[in-house]
């Protein structure tokens, strides 16, 4: 686990309670969902940069996601036409649509489970 392998674990446990606290607080205003792909186009910038343009079809209008992914030393992680794309939006700029991935999709979705989960497991291994 790299960093995390030198961290006891009650400190992995702050950690852990403070990356719910932003997602519980932090994006509550923000709307999650999820659709699916209908396009993908991708230009170079420089030599190992692209920006890429995922379009998907959501409330009805065609709307984009705007990725920037470089080459180098992975390739560029797009998802494939069809595939399901989390997405989240903020209520007062619904067209400014934001990619996100499954985990903060789900912290999200359970909040209230997740933040009490993260408390009994924050003060359970700073009690031991």
């Amino acid at each position: 686990m790299g960093f995390f392998r030198f961290l006891p674990f009650k400190y992995l446990s702050i950690l852990i309670l403070l990356f719910v606290m932003y997602i519980f607080f932090y994006k509550k205003n923000n709307i999650f969902d999820y659709t699916t792909v209908k396009k993908i186009s991708c230009k170079n910038i420089t030599i190992n940069r692209y920006k890429c343009n995922i379009e998907i079809d959501y409330n009805g209008k065609k709307q984009y996601i705007y990725n920037y992914r470089r080459r180098y030393p992975l390739p560029p992680i797009l998802p494939e036409v069809g595939q399901t794309v989390y997405i989240s939006y903020n209520k007062d700029e619904p067209d400014k649509i934001i990619e996100e991935n499954i985990g903060i999709y789900y912290i999200n979705k359970y909040r209230y489970i997740m933040f009490i989960l993260s408390v009994i497991i924050c003060f359970y291994l700073n009690i031991k």
